[in-house]
């Protein structure tokens, strides 16, 4: 049975320090984050722990969804996706559209990050949790996501 691919859009309205397991403290800059995950089943389950904010902390994630400060916008999911691929396509698009408001292509990749092997121990990736500032994506979230998310095979489930 193959994995059933999804994505959190996730906002965090603060800056914040948050101790995530094994990774150690972790600096999350106020802004927009996409994780992608992968159940093999019962995916209805999986979302709904994750839009839980009680929970045994178990996944990277969960540290991050359980803070007060983080809200879960949006969920697409998707099938026969590769996580890991699904992830640096994200981060590809959202290098792309950073480009757009700032010509330094460093400073794209600066900001357009991912936390290090967050949401990845168990493959080669540097992150499955995508950052990227608010102000980057107001004028160009509803273009990026819809258009992105259906061109990749994925719907979008309600929150």
């Amino acid at each position: 049975m193959s994995a059933v691919i999804y994505v959190l859009g996730i906002e965090l309205d603060k800056d914040m320090q948050i101790p995530v397991g094994r990774l150690g403290t972790i600096n999350f800059n106020r802004g927009f984050y996409f994780y992608v995950g992968s159940a093999k089943s019962r995916l209805s389950s999986r979302i709904k722990r994750h839009l839980s904010k009680k929970k045994k902390l178990f996944w990277h994630i969960d540290y991050l969804l359980v803070s007060r400060a983080s809200y879960i916008r949006y969920i697409w999911v998707g099938k026969d996706k590769q996580e890991c691929l699904t992830a640096n396509l994200i981060r590809e698009r959202l290098t792309s559209i950073g480009r757009r408001f700032t010509r330094d292509r460093l400073s794209t990749q600066a900001i357009v990050q991912g936390i290090r092997r967050f949401g990845c121990s168990d493959c080669h990736c540097i992150s499955h949790l995508i950052f990227m500032p608010t102000f980057y994506l107001r004028e160009n979230i509803d273009i990026f996501l819809n258009n992105f998310f259906k061109k990749h095979g994925f719907r979008k489930l309600k929150v």
